[in-house]
């Protein structure tokens, strides 16, 4: 690449547990083959969903070959970084604005210094990193695991709709088949080739047990409706995960991650806040009775902010609404 220049951005490579993505992309359209979602799933890995990218600056991965290595063939490495940089992004808003983009223009295989670097464009950014409220969490090390494509995918979609607390959802077939990029498929081969075999395979590696059915419908089929049957056995298993990523995190980070989810999803005063996010205990009591509302592990009959408020023993008196 030469001398790194200002307009770069070069990012150290660190492995995390789970990965964090807008829903925007769980759900666009990917043309990726199996190792190519692979090599997709290590870049988007090394973002880190607390952290505030510039928008003008191309960022530069550099993705050791022996991680990459692991899940991806040796030999196919180099074939991959050739095909890997022409596959675009396309996605679809609920205004039916289409966009396509490349995202990656740029790939170097070095075998000398073991390293793959690929550069992102700046513009993508926005694409990776625009959580808010709505994104997908999943675990990385299951997702390399599938052996599938189509699993890949749909363990994306349900760990949205997890995220979401939904248990029963419904998709749009045809939307369903061009996310998947398989438009061509009826809706028998879709049945065969991409859920029964997600079906299987999510619950034998990922402990995810799902039904699906069209509705009683035979012909003309529109959509497609699921069931995902392990719901709270799985929740139960991601507030543990929460707590213990939680704990696990640098103090920085831990102090970071509650003030942003106290900032997005209650309505404490500046004041509460800075009480909450200075104090360790109710840092941590603040993470476990968030993960639980998060899941739907508790029934709250007034507001999260009050409930909250009565878990960390602020009391109702000291609850008001975040200051002008």
């Amino acid at each position: 690449m030469g001398k790194e220049q200002p307009s770069e951005r070069v990012m150290p490579y660190i492995q995390r547990k789970d990965n964090y993505q807008p829903n925007a992309l769980t759900t666009a359209k990917r043309a990726y083959t199996l190792s190519e979602q692979r090599l997709f799933f290590f870049i988007v890995n090394q973002f880190n969903h607390l952290e505030t990218y510039n928008p003008e600056q191309n960022l530069i991965f550099r993705i050791p070959i022996a991680e990459i290595s692991k899940s991806v063939d040796y030999k196919e490495l180099k074939n991959l970084c050739k095909t890997f940089k022409d596959k675009g992004l396309y996605q679809k808003d609920e205004n039916d604005v289409f966009q396509s983009m490349t995202i990656f223009p740029w790939i170097e295989y070095d075998g000398k210094s073991g390293i793959i670097e690929i550069m992102m464009l700046s513009k993508a950014i926005p694409f990776f990193v625009n959580l808010g409220k709505e994104y997908t969490r999943y675990n990385v090390e299951i997702m390399l695991s599938l052996s599938s494509k189509y699993s890949q995918r749909m363990f994306e979609l349900l760990r949205m709709f997890q995220g979401r607390k939904q248990q029963e959802f419904s998709l749009d077939f045809l939307e369903l088949k061009e996310s998947f990029c398989c438009e061509k498929y009826t809706y028998k081969d879709f049945r065969i080739n991409v859920l029964e075999v997600a079906q299987k395979e999510l619950f034998d590696k990922a402990g995810i047990s799902f039904d699906f059915n069209t509705g009683n419908k035979q012909r003309g089929i529109d959509k497609i409706f699921f069931k995902v049957i392990t719901w709270k056995e799985l929740a139960t298993q991601e507030i543990n995960q929460e707590i213990e990523d939680y704990k696990a995190a640098p103090e920085v980070n831990q102090y970071n991650g509650v003030q942003m989810i106290l900032k997005s999803k209650y309505t404490f005063n500046d004041d509460q806040i800075k009480t909450i996010i200075n104090n360790t205990k109710l840092r941590e009591k603040f993470i476990e009775v968030n993960s639980l509302i998060e899941f739907g592990k508790v029934k709250i009959s007034t507001t999260p902010t009050k409930y909250m408020a009565k878990s960390l023993g602020f009391g109702e008196t000291l609850i008001v609404q975040k200051s002008k």
